[in-house]
């Protein structure tokens, strides 16, 4: 599915979510990732819920005195995998020259 038809399907599943305040801040980051990427295709079947679930049974996981934090990089890496987002590409002038 590409990444436009995805934020809508996410839009949709924020309206009708009980979880909206959890989600709303991951589908902020999933909008960005997916803009900078244009053209990008995201896996359809997987959701914003199913996202928050992974990344905090992947958090729990991982923490050390009752306490995780995703860095910046470790976040994007993560979102990027589950949902198949390729890396973003630089496009360099030198590159057409």
């Amino acid at each position: 599915m590409n990444g436009a038809d995805f934020l809508e399907q996410c839009r949709r599943e924020l309206e009708a979510s009980a979880e909206r305040e959890r989600l709303t801040s991951l589908l902020l980051a999933v909008e960005q990732l997916v803009g900078e990427t244009p053209g990008c295709d995201v896996d359809g079947q997987k959701t914003l819920e199913e996202l928050f679930g992974k990344m905090q049974a992947y958090a729990r996981e991982r923490q050390k005195g009752g306490y995780y934090a995703f860095t910046m990089a470790e976040a994007e890496k993560f979102i990027r995998e589950y949902l198949g987002i390729g890396e973003r590409k630089t496009v360099r002038l030198e590159d057409f020259l």
